[in-house]
């Protein structure tokens, strides 16, 4: 571990490379033995943390030294672990929470009312306030490579013992078929919710099948056995999220709060590990579902993550987005036209007024004013004025004599000069002295007039 070698640093101290030290080589089976010593070691820990950043210390060792900590007999040696779980949490999330599973009920309901108070930083935010050099600084750029620092950790292959699940999971009694969801949990947290995806393919289609199961109960138990499964394989999900997203998306229809909870924090999961935008694909075309809890729920994920909708397929979705529009509630039009708003500001209102023509004529009536709203003042005739530095030319085009003065906008210029704008497709260019003026308009046309 390079921090060792305080040669390589210009900032850096003897006491924080010692509780590196004493991370790695304390023998856990002594840990009562030195209450105090455990006490500064927490401490120094939490310094190094916050100094270094957590993308350059050893975590899993610094999490079961932290665990061995909150075991203590020792009421300061706990809140010393407690302090230092707090810091990891700040920095890791909800990842820590795999690391924790195995120590006191009461214990883990104390940390989690303490991580509720945190904000988490997101790793890139993570600033390592220590300068290096020499062959230490070739280190961190190759190690700084690694935005989570729990991903140098290896993954288990859960394959072969999943597959004693399939006959429980698969059940009609839903007794059992509980039974068999607690199992995979437990798989999940006995390996730090950190799995590989091979093998899990038969897994992953028998969880599709259950995620529209009439059982409530079972039901909202695969749901979020499913989200905890996208947290294990981290970005490695995307190789099964198409499998079980539009199933679990289809959940957001149902009456029940609890489960439309359970389907959103699962797709938040989702999210995370795949990116936000892949999931706002598998729900855009769902809002063809008439249920005003479905429209309600998608809607409302899309205006949350809608810094995602620039890098969404908008455009196969446009005229879905319309149909929300028509919808019989008016929360749902409201929250309909909000998105189309944010839409139209990445793909702009062309591909929503080509819809238009398809619909009916009182259809038309009733969405276009709503589209008119949201156009972009981009797409507005505008006027551009351009100066060029070059000498006076004695020639230059002759203004227009043929223009219908009643339908002409005088706009005035330097010199006692104005711009007359004509409907007809001519343009022109004015000289004025000591410089030219080349007025350019893209859909209207300009003749000048001498007045």
């Amino acid at each position: 571990f390079f921090f060792n070698d305080t040669a390589t640093t210009e900032i850096y101290t003897e006491q924080i490379v010692g509780s590196v030290r004493c991370v790695q080589e304390t023998d856990p089976k002594n840990i009562k033995s030195n209450p105090k010593t455990i006490s500064e070691v927490c401490a120094l820990t939490k310094k190094l943390i916050e100094v270094a950043s957590i993308k350059f210390i050893p975590v899993k060792e610094s999490i079961d030294f932290a665990k061995q900590a909150l075991n203590s007999t020792t009421q300061s040696v706990r809140v010393s672990g407690i302090s230092l779980m707090k810091v990891f949490y700040q920095y890791l999330g909800e990842q820590i929470v795999g690391f924790i599973n195995d120590i006191n009920p009461q214990l883990q309901k104390t940390l989690q009312a303490e991580f509720e108070k945190i904000t988490v930083v997101k790793t890139q935010e993570a600033q390592c306030q220590i300068k290096f050099r020499g062959e230490a600084e070739s280190d961190v750029k190759a190690d700084a490579k690694n935005s989570n620092p729990l991903d140098v950790l290896p993954r288990a292959d859960i394959s072969k013992e999943a597959e004693k699940t399939f006959k429980k999971i698969t059940s009609n009694d839903w007794k059992v078929a509980k039974e068999g969801i607690d199992e995979l949990e437990a798989l999940l947290t006995s390996n730090n919710n950190r799995i590989q995806t091979t093998g899990l393919t038969d897994l992953v289609g028998i969880l599709k099948s259950k995620l529209a199961v009439s059982n409530k109960s079972l039901s909202r138990g695969f749901i979020s056995y499913v989200g905890k499964l996208a947290d294990a394989m981290g970005p490695g999900f995307k190789t099964y999220y198409r499998v079980l997203a539009t199933p679990l998306a289809n959940n957001l229809s149902d009456k029940q709060n609890l489960v439309r909870n359970e389907t959103l924090q699962a797709l938040d999961k989702f999210a995370n590990q795949v990116g936000p935008e892949n999931i706002g694909n598998v729900l855009l075309p769902l809002l063809t579902n008439e249920s005003p809890e479905l429209r309600t729920e998608i809607c409302n994920w899309l205006l949350k993550n809608q810094s995602c909708l620039g890098k969404c397929d908008i455009k196969p979705s446009v005229s879905v987005l319309i149909a929300v529009l028509q919808d019989k509630n008016k929360e749902i039009r409201h929250l309909g036209e909000q998105l189309i708003e944010q839409c139209i500001a990445v793909v702009g209102s062309g591909p929503f007024s080509n819809s238009l023509k398809d619909l009916k004529p009182a259809v038309q009536k009733q969405v276009k004013p709503i589209l008119d709203k949201y156009t972009k003042t981009s797409e507005e005739p505008q006027v551009e004025v351009t100066r060029h530095s070059r000498p006076l030319s004695s020639q230059g085009p002759k203004p227009s004599s043929t223009s219908n003065t009643s339908s002409q906008i005088s706009i005035p210029l330097p010199g006692q000069d104005t711009i007359d704008i004509d409907p007809k497709p001519v343009s022109y260019t004015h000289l004025t002295l000591p410089t030219i003026y080349s007025v350019q308009i893209s859909v209207v046309a300009v003749s000048l007039k001498k007045k």
